[in-house]
């Protein structure tokens, strides 16, 4: 029986819009696909706590400029003088003992350093003083420094061996901090960034000496 035309062109508006609110939610269900494959790639490939080990990373590169220039400054200001004992590693770590009790407990599990060597720590209360009391022996407190207290690691925790070091040579001397990003997780040098892995970190060093301690 054929279909009563009038009616048929009576129903056309409604097909219409049943047709534009199909399409509407295939758009929608295709955009929120998209967006989802998208935020699943990104969380994939770059998640939200390597974001933040980047930007620590990003902190310790600036710091460590400044700290190195600070350093030459006052190297460059003094001639000669006394920049802290020779087969010593000073660290931004505070504690109570000037040896961190390495030599004879280690509590804090501090890398092994090689044989004849020690480490140097100041109280917490001086930990960033710029005065030559601060984890670096150095009167840093120039007025050309870029900073008012010592720089000290965003996690500064040696059960994570994230913490900065000082090395002091004769005639040279080296800065050194440990990267924790899968970026910067590497080996090999690129310019004066040493990425010697050490404890699955790449390493940072900068200074006049980058072979003081190895």
């Amino acid at each position: 029986m054929a279909q009563n035309p009038i009616k048929f062109f009576n129903d056309v508006p409604n097909i219409k819009d049943a047709l534009k609110s199909r399409f509407s939610f295939l758009e929608i269900f295709f955009v929120v696909l998209i967006v989802s494959i998208l935020g699943y790639v990104v969380v994939s490939v770059l998640s939200p706590a390597e974001i933040i080990r980047q930007s620590r990373d990003g902190q310790r590169m600036v710091e460590l400029v400044d700290l190195s220039q600070a350093i030459s400054l006052e190297k460059a200001n003094l001639g000669s003088g006394n920049f802290g004992l020779l087969k010593t590693v000073y660290i931004s770590v505070p504690a109570e003992s000037s040896d961190c009790d390495y030599l004879s407990s280690n509590p804090m599990h501090l890398p092994e350093l090689p044989v004849g060597w020690d480490y140097h720590c100041v109280s917490a209360a001086s930990l960033r003083n710029v005065d030559g009391t601060g984890w670096v022996p150095l009167n840093l407190s120039n007025e050309m420094a870029s900073f008012k207290v010592l720089p000290i690691d965003p996690v500064n925790n040696p059960a994570h061996n994230l913490f900065y070091s000082y090395y002091p040579g004769i005639g040279g001397y080296k800065v050194m901090a440990r990267l924790e990003s899968k970026k910067h997780s590497f080996d090999g040098r690129v310019g004066d960034l040493s990425a010697r892995v050490a404890g699955g970190y790449g390493v940072l060093e900068k200074g006049t000496d980058l072979n003081i301690g190895h």
